[in-house]
């Protein structure tokens, strides 16, 4: 009885490890630094942003603006001083661009969506 125990043990293990453990295989060989990508692998052309730089900046800039507008809400300054309208001028600058960029990823949403489901789609 233990010995076809032993065997349907080795047999599940070399099926999890050679056809459906690939993927974690596959993540570990990344975060170690031992993944070699081949010229007929997909991988490398996963994480492969083709989108023009501007279509890539407009959420760093919107994080950039709301960090700013953040900090200066919350900074400690005397009204009477003269730093208090840079300041100012600063988060209303930050607000304006904040809100185009939000208008401009609201209009133009399947910029931001489509890479993401196309990846998923092709690891499929």
């Amino acid at each position: 009885m233990g010995m076809w125990s032993d065997l349907r043990n080795s047999v599940t293990r070399y099926f999890l490890n050679n056809f459906a453990d690939g993927r974690r295989q596959d993540a570990f060989d990344v975060f170690l630094g031992a993944y070699r990508p081949g010229d007929k692998d997909l991988l490398g052309s996963i994480f492969v942003d083709r989108r023009p730089l501007v279509i890539q900046a407009i959420p760093y800039v919107l994080a950039a603006c709301v960090f700013l507008i953040f900090v200066g809400s919350f900074t400690k300054r005397d009204e009477g001083s003269s730093s208090v309208w840079p300041l100012r001028l600063l988060m209303v600058m930050s607000l304006i661009v904040a809100g185009i960029c939000i208008r401009f990823i609201w209009g133009h949403g399947k910029l931001y969506v489509r890479i993401l489901l196309s990846t998923s789609l092709s690891l499929r």
